[in-house]
């Protein structure tokens, strides 16, 4: 479905998981700690569940940056992308 077609249907008040959408999830962390890196995990497994739990959705792709500070986007390369 093109980005017109899902705004439209939108605008229509169709929900969206109603919608057959590729949908993607970017998840980050700010250090390698340990205490940090259950989250990561946590954050790509709650995403990729919730994507899952709509049978009109498929997961387009997961961009993650772990260990990356937030205060600037030029070191989160799979945020850039």
């Amino acid at each position: 479905m093109d980005l017109y077609t899902v705004r439209n249907n939108i605008m229509k008040g169709v929900p969206l998981q109603e919608l057959n959408l590729r949908v993607c999830f970017y998840a980050r962390v700010s250090t390698d700690k340990e205490q940090q890196e259950h989250s990561f995990e946590t954050q790509k497994e709650m995403y990729t569940e919730m994507i899952m739990m709509k049978p009109n959705w498929q997961i387009a792709g997961i961009y993650a940056d772990e260990g990356i500070t937030g205060t600037s986007i030029k070191k989160r390369k799979n945020f850039m992308r």
